[in-house]
């Protein structure tokens, strides 16, 4: 399990690894864990008992730092359970993806596979969420101050893909489908 932002409440030390390196084909690959800080709200009491939940923003931009000063990773990913929120418009849920991307500096990030939120990232244009979303339609993952940001929608009932090419330093979007399993 990854969390940069799950601490023990006692030794407030990190209870979870905050990220862990793949090397793929040539490539160095930093993915980072991050938890919403409403699990110490809507959470079982008996599985979350000792735990505190921080902000994943400044936690994220911590590791970020550390990551880039010691690894210099080529890709950057963050695996979240946050929810996307269109156009950072969060209600009364802690902020999410949106504004994850916007918080952390242009290209701490290369993109963000998310969950939490039960709704399929599907964009008709900047800030613009596809509202009638179908299987099979054409869609293209949000992209927030560089990051991209994919969330393929609930309970198992799609798996999302992103196709990218990595070239020159930059990764470039190929395709993205949010496919059906059943």
């Amino acid at each position: 399990m990854l969390s940069a932002n799950i601490y023990d409440a006692n030794t407030q030390q990190r209870k979870f690894q905050p990220y862990e390196i793949f090397e793929r084909n040539g490539l160095k690959i930093a993915v980072v864990g991050l938890t919403t800080e409403d699990t110490a709200k809507i959470g079982n009491p008996e599985y979350i008992k000792g735990l505190e939940f921080r902000d994943p923003k400044p936690e994220a931009k911590k590791v970020l730092e550390k990551l880039e000063a010691n690894e210099q990773p080529d890709i950057t990913i963050a695996l979240t359970h946050m929810g996307h929120y269109q156009d950072g418009n969060h209600g009364g849920n802690a902020p999410g993806d949106v504004a994850l991307a916007r918080y952390l500096p242009e290209g701490s990030l290369d993109m963000i596979i998310g969950g939490h939120s039960q709704e399929p990232v599907c964009m008709e244009g900047p800030n613009l969420v596809k509202k009638q979303f179908k299987p099979g339609d054409d869609c293209k993952p949000d992209q927030q101050n560089g990051t991209w940001i994919m969330q393929a929608y609930e309970w198992g009932k799609y798996v999302g893909r992103a196709d990218y090419e990595y070239k020159n330093g930059e990764l470039e979007l190929k395709s993205y489908k949010l496919i059906p399993i059943n």
